[in-house]
């Protein structure tokens, strides 16, 4: 199975090529840091609907900070999807590394984790979140 890069994984214990966990958990930090800041944001816009404006112009406003409003909340869900399949990879990593170090069930025993699985589905099964 080939995965972005170009890279496979190889047998566990062993490195693999590509990024190390620790540089995939700082993707994933700063990907929660810029979910964060648009949860802040849609907050503010949030704000906006308290203005004291009355007029045709004011409503249209008032409604299309709705529609602004979803597309942070949607923006903000798949970010923290992203960061919760970037904590997965980065354990994925670190146990096909070192499968024992890894978690406490060693992939070869619990069939569900892995490669076979593209290496983040079931993960969290197993692993803790970072």
């Amino acid at each position: 199975m080939g995965y972005p890069g170009g890279f496979a994984p190889g047998p566990l214990g062993v490195a693999t090529a590509g990024p190390s966990a620790d540089a995939v958990v700082v993707v994933a930090q700063r990907l929660a840091g810029v979910a964060q800041e648009l949860d802040a944001l849609r907050l503010r816009t949030a704000q906006l609907d308290g203005v004291d404006w009355h007029s045709v112009a004011a409503e249209a406003f008032r409604k299309s900070l709705d529609d602004v409003d979803f597309r942070f909340i949607n923006a903000s869900k798949q970010i923290g999807t992203a960061v919760e399949l970037l904590g997965n990879y980065a354990e994925y990593l670190r146990a096909a590394a070192d499968p024992v170090a890894g978690g406490e069930v060693c992939w070869r025993a619990n069939p569900g984790i892995g490669p076979g699985w593209g290496g983040n589905l079931g993960t969290s099964r197993v692993w803790p979140r970072f």
